[in-house]
């Protein structure tokens, strides 16, 4: 699979290059209009698969798409959470099925901050990114929306697959600690737990709305003693 895509990669990029008397292009810019933008897995610019010798090398960010990726985290960023919220991007990302929203809130994350100092919070939304990684599928978006709040837009995914996938994320998190070096080379190892809510929906002109409820779902999470997930669907009417 691996030569197959850098075959068709290069054929494609031949196929591009100017005939004679037409002007000249940037090697760059037929290397990237030549590779399929959107990932047929991930859906992804860049493509966020595990890589392989060719992936790794054609799934550098993008120009002009480095600033919807986090610094920190190498999640999506807040730039890219409100550009996939916009009406005109909703339209076209989400499918007809339905499509899970999740949003994450870290516990006590301030606790963290004071405790052991601000590197070491760093620390821990790295490792937090890292176990949600590696628990969705590759072709989820997951975003880091502010300092200690993530999200998820899981493409074909119900509320109740949401909602399990993210009590591993819990799970994970209880057994698996943050270790993190201070400049003293001190060891340091702490857990970390998060609050989950996740909504469904099918209807691409009300994703922001999803987002909310499950916004208001981690809020339920976080009330009823944190590290663990609500569903929008089982929120007080007046709440859902």
């Amino acid at each position: 699979n691996e030569l197959a895509d850098l075959l068709a990669w290069w054929f494609a990029i031949v196929s591009m290059f100017p005939m004679p008397g037409k002007a000249l292009l940037l090697a760059e810019d037929c290397m990237w209009s030549a590779y399929p933008g959107h990932c047929p897995d991930c859906q992804m610019i860049p493509c966020l698969c595990r890589p392989g010798p060719v992936r790794q090398l054609m799934s550098r960010p993008v120009p002009g798409h480095v600033h919807r990726f986090d610094s920190l985290t190498s999640l999506l960023n807040q730039a890219a959470y409100k550009e996939d919220l916009a009406p005109a991007a909703s339209n076209q990302i989400l499918p007809a099925s339905l499509t899970a929203c999740i949003r994450l809130d870290v516990d006590n994350f301030k606790t963290v901050n004071d405790s052991y100092g601000h590197a070491a919070g760093d620390e821990a939304l790295r490792h937090i990114a890292s176990v949600l990684r590696k628990t969705v599928r590759e072709r989820d978006r997951v975003y880091r929306i502010s300092g200690d709040e993530f999200g998820g837009l899981c493409f074909n995914f119900t509320e109740e697959e949401a909602a399990g996938a993210m009590r591993r994320v819990c799970a994970s998190l209880l057994t698996m600690p943050v270790r993190w070096i201070s400049q003293e080379s001190v060891v340091h190892e702490f857990n970390v737990s998060v609050s989950v809510g996740v909504a469904e929906t099918s209807d691409s002109g009300s994703i922001a709305a999803t987002f909310e409820l499950a916004d208001k779902a981690a809020y339920v999470s976080k009330e009823a003693g944190k590290a663990r997930v609500s569903k929008a669907s089982e929120l007080p009417s007046g709440d859902g």
